[in-house]
């Protein structure tokens, strides 16, 4: 192994250079609810810290509450269900502090915990159930008809009768049925976003889970060298429970003692209030989020003070909208891991308060075989194809000008030159426009909103129109202008359309007739496609 990238030849894998993290001996039977329940007893002892928070119902579980309530509900399921180890429970809820209750206890006697998006359909929901094969399913009110008919039934979460597994009086150490749970058993049944196909199931073992753990608290504890004891933090969970990274935080949040805070219905405002009124130290974040704390004059409103790190993931985050954040929030660190090929942008040090920073490292140029494109280096396939050359970024150039300029001078621009080649078809009445007026339209548009409007270059322009001939001329216009296009759905909700106005903050929007009702005022004011009298017609 090479000493300074961890890279064998022979194997073709990269291995950390870092020490080895110790695991618990494969043999031990051990489950991760066990393993988190273990480091937290020897780490903590303070069962008054609040546990986890719901901002909606503003309900608050203390750890030594959290702790009686899985043992409770442990005991209950013993009791009253005839489950054996590595039955499959089919969780569809929305996030709530049962939840985590749930999933604890399920771990505790050797099920697999299976939880799923409650906004799904009937048949994604089916779909899901025939991969896990669940006997027994733990829903709500609201969510409840979407499961078919299983072994054991449905336990409601939001019945008057729940609350009475989680309070079992009669409970004393020895009472439950001793359960042995293996590490190498699956603890969970996670479900893929389907990019590839259909939803696909991913099984976890409970060794999986307590590796991220070790290694978790392996970090947590070098942090804290020199101290009594790490900071406690406090996360507010942007997350869902049933997503991987949502299901591996609330892991590590009882292992490392941690406060959750929690939200039923993601709202920007509600997540800013609940960061000023329960001091939440960290979350983790996607680009759009970090784009309207970028932009929202909201986050004046409240005081985010306590506010330490967030964790970016999910897509690229652009350096422009992180050195933007950095400027405006120049005590938060922001996290973001991106990997792209043959680069790495890493920012490291992530529990300090320092100001953002990027790493890059490049490596060097490849041997590749020329007839196949392979890396003994790398054990990588590679594009035997010619790279594609780009214009100079220096170069001033809108995506229609390169686009138009990449058609004038190809093989079509001759056949379109008598303007009777067709370039778009609308079959719902068979109207049809050509690549000559399709041209045409776009200097006509954006003539058009020079005149009758003061828009300037990165000025937001939101689009909520179905497909019609204006808005492929109307893209190509706004960008022509150096405007920010930002189309959205016409069959969004009218909360959701507010959202996305707030996320973008539009000067100026189009839409038509139907949709217009959804909009705010603009400063610009709205203008409708459909309508025989528009400035744009």
């Amino acid at each position: 192994m090479d000493p300074k990238t961890g890279f064998c030849r022979q194997t073709g894998i990269y291995s950390c250079l870092r020490p080895p993290v110790p695991l618990p001996p494969i043999s031990q039977p051990l489950s991760a609810a066990e393993f988190c329940f273990s480091i937290f007893n020897s780490t903590f002892t303070d069962g008054a810290t609040t546990f986890s928070v719901n901002t909606t119902t503003g309900k608050t579980l203390s750890y030594s509450q959290f702790v009686s309530q899985v043992r409770s509900l442990t005991y209950s399921l013993q009791q009253r269900y005839s489950l054996s180890q590595n039955d499959v429970a089919f969780i569809l809820s929305p996030p709530s502090i049962h939840i985590p209750v749930v999933y604890f206890a399920l771990l505790s006697l050797g099920l697999v915990v299976s939880p799923a998006n409650p906004l799904s359909s009937n048949s994604e929901i089916a779909h899901q159930i025939q991969l896990s094969k669940p006997v027994v399913a733990f829903v709500t009110s609201e969510t409840s008809h979407k499961i078919p008919s299983l072994k054991h039934g449905t336990v409601l979460l939001d019945s008057p009768e729940f609350p009475s597994l989680l309070t079992q009086s009669n409970i004393v150490n020895g009472i439950t049925k001793s359960v042995k749970v293996n590490q190498s058993d699956t603890a969970a049944i996670l479900y893929s976003s389907g990019t590839t196909g259909r939803v696909k199931g991913v099984m976890m073992t409970h060794r999986n889970l307590i590796a991220m753990m070790t290694v978790i608290h392996h970090q947590n504890t070098n942090q804290g060298q020199g101290n009594e004891k790490p900071p406690r933090s406090v996360t507010f969970f942007t997350v869902p429970l049933f997503h991987v990274f949502g299901f591996f935080m609330l892991l590590a949040v009882v292992l490392l003692g941690n406060t959750v805070v929690l939200v039923e219905r993601f709202d920007f405002e509600e997540m800013l209030r609940a960061v000023e009124k329960y001091k939440v130290t960290g979350m983790p974040v996607s680009p759009p989020l970090v784009v309207a704390f970028v932009k929202s004059d909201l986050t004046r409103k409240y005081d985010l003070s306590s506010l330490q790190r967030l964790g970016c993931g999910g897509a690229p985050l652009g350096k422009d909208i992180a050195m933007r954040f950095n400027e405006k929030f120049p005590g938060v660190l922001l996290v973001q891991k991106k990997y792209q090929k043959m680069k790495i942008i890493k920012i490291i040090k992530f529990y300090l308060k320092i100001h953002l920073q990027f790493f890059k490292s490049q490596s060097p140029p490849l041997a590749v075989d020329p007839n196949t494109g392979f890396s003994s280096q790398t054990k990588t396939f590679d594009s035997l194809r010619p790279h594609v050359p780009l214009p100079p970024p220096s170069q001033p150039l809108s995506l229609p000008q390169y686009a138009l300029s990449l058609f004038h001078n190809s093989s079509h621009a001759s056949a379109t030159a008598g303007g009777d080649t067709t370039f778009i078809v609308d079959a719902a009445n068979g109207n049809t426009l050509s690549y000559s007026q399709f041209i045409a339209q776009i200097y006509s548009l954006a003539y058009s909103m020079k005149k009758n409007f003061s828009l300037s270059r990165n000025d937001v322009a939101f689009i909520l129109s179905p497909p019609s001939f204006h808005v492929p001329s109307l893209y190509f216009a706004l960008m022509s202008l150096g405007i920010v296009v930002s189309p959205a759905t016409p069959l969004g909700s009218e909360s959701e359309i507010t959202h996305q106005v707030k996320l973008s903050k539009p000067v100026i929007a189009f839409a038509t007739s139907k949709t217009s009702s959804k909009l705010p005022s603009l400063k610009l004011g709205t203008v409708l496609l459909d309508s025989p009298s528009s400035s744009l017609s």
